[in-house]
């Protein structure tokens, strides 16, 4: 009975440490390890949103479109973009989703390289501008290493599956 408190507290101590966990996944492990990649090639069709790489990539892209797309909308656009530029640019972005849950590597490289380019674009004119705004800062910066680390994460299984059936 004694341990019962114990395992307790420890399971209460990991759940509040959830913003460590939080970085610790977004600056360590960036690949995925072998069994893993394994598993993903071997069943490429039917895992589900939270275990595949490019379904969860597929997801983190629409959600932080629609998200960007709220936060803009209401006025809280870290670049000082108008409505209509956030409502044209997330528009662009929603192309995405589908190429990405397909699997297109060309479509994840593109994503990667349009989300890095907008988002050096917002943190310039944030400078520029003279209105530094430390929340959409850090949130602009979070946001990205997470999205650059899904969609590398889909890149690497696709690269894998690619190989995969050639042979």
């Amino acid at each position: 009975m004694e341990n019962q408190p114990q395992q307790h507290t420890e399971k209460k101590q990991e759940n509040s440490f959830w913003l460590s966990g939080l970085f610790n996944w977004a600056f360590t492990n960036w690949g995925l390890d072998e069994k893993e990649l394994r598993k993903e090639v071997e069943q490429y069709d039917t895992l589900s949103w939270g275990k595949s790489s490019r379904k969860s990539a597929a997801a983190v892209w629409g959600f932080f479109v629609v998200f960007s797309l709220v936060l803009g909308l209401f006025g809280f656009s870290s670049g000082g973009y108008s409505s209509s530029d956030i409502v044209f640019t997330s528009f662009t972005y929603l192309i995405f989703i589908p190429l990405i849950y397909k699997g297109y590597r060309l479509a994840l490289v593109l994503a990667a390289i349009l989300w890095l380019w907008e988002k050096g674009y917002t943190v310039l004119a944030m400078f520029d501008s003279s209105r530094i705004n430390f929340l959409g800062l850090f949130l602009t910066f979070v946001f990205t290493i997470i999205m650059l680390k899904a969609l590398y994460a889909a890149f690497v299984v696709e690269q894998a599956h690619s190989k995969f059936k050639k042979s």
